[in-house]
């Protein structure tokens, strides 16, 4: 049965470099046309749904929304990926093989963390996280985003979604629910840095790029796009504890879990402070 990808683009039209960027993003993801009348396509090159969230609205509506949209698709995956994102190419033959490999449901292609370098020469194709989604692009199974949405409902106290952006709260979602959050070596896209942030708060990040792309590190891997597509290659990893663990990406995560987390006990936050990157993996981490 062939993997369905919902896919899911925020967009901010009213900026003339992200119009261009999503043109390019469009381009990368070899989308058909729009339909008669329409400004954006409605359907990726094997026929899934796509939209364009272009609508001026607050992170925790437009986030909403878009989780609710793809699960609503009825596709196995969602996909979420910003317009200033370049991809590799084959992007969706490479995805579907590395989705149908996925360790977990919560897959976060911005694979930020240093020690990804160190990984991908030792022959590693995943590492996780307990909280590292960045909003670049990620992808959560179908049955994962229900779960998901049903504890955004119900298990913040109020003013929780609207006090955290919306990759953060899938990062506090993963902590609090024990859920670990994999990240692919390569990963199959990049961050374009030379396009103004949407969030320039963000400027000190110091995970703004992932740190191994196929769209620019191939060669040095000794890596083919065509083995992308192979789930092989991804390997189908039925003990997931043999992935490198890195630990927290960030150090605020359980502390937001503390502040908004309905049931947030003393001892899961022992835990999730404790949940620290390995020391032979913390070389280059702030």
């Amino acid at each position: 049965m062939t993997t369905t990808i919902a896919t899911g683009i925020p967009h901010t039209p009213w900026k003339p470099d992200r119009v261009e960027s999503l043109k390019r993003l469009i381009t990368g993801l070899e989308f058909r046309p729009p339909p008669h009348g329409a400004i954006y396509p409605e359907r990726s090159d094997t026929g899934e749904e796509v939209k364009v969230f272009a609508e001026r609205a607050p992170l925790h509506v437009w986030s909403r929304d878009l989780w609710q949209w793809g699960l609503d698709t009825g596709a196995n995956w969602l996909l979420q990926i910003q317009e200033d994102v370049t991809v590799c190419p084959d992007f969706y033959r490479c995805l579907r093989a590395l989705l149908e490999s996925a360790p977990g449901g919560i897959v976060a292609l911005h694979t930020a963390h240093p020690a990804a370098k160190t990984l991908a020469l030792q022959g590693h194709r995943w590492c996780s996280s307990a909280d590292g989604v960045i909003g670049t692009a990620y992808a959560i199974r179908r049955e994962e985003l229900g779960y998901q949405l049903s504890w955004r409902n119900n298990n913040l106290r109020p003013g929780g979604a609207e006090a955290i952006t919306e990759d953060t709260l899938i990062g506090c979602y993963a902590l609090a629910t024990r859920r670990r959050v994999y990240h692919p070596i390569p990963t199959l896209i990049d961050h374009d840095l030379e396009i103004g942030s949407n969030f320039p708060q963000n400027a000190g990040n110091p995970f703004k790029r992932p740190v191994v792309t196929a769209p620019r590190d191939l060669d040095v891997l000794g890596i083919e796009v065509q083995q992308l597509q192979d789930p092989d290659f991804w390997g189908i990893p039925s003990l997931p504890s043999l992935i490198p663990h890195l630990g927290r990406l960030w150090h605020a995560t359980p502390d937001l879990c503390a502040r908004w987390v309905r049931g947030w006990s003393t001892s899961q936050h022992d835990e999730a402070v404790a949940d620290a990157c390995p020391p032979e993996y913390r070389r280059f981490v702030r």
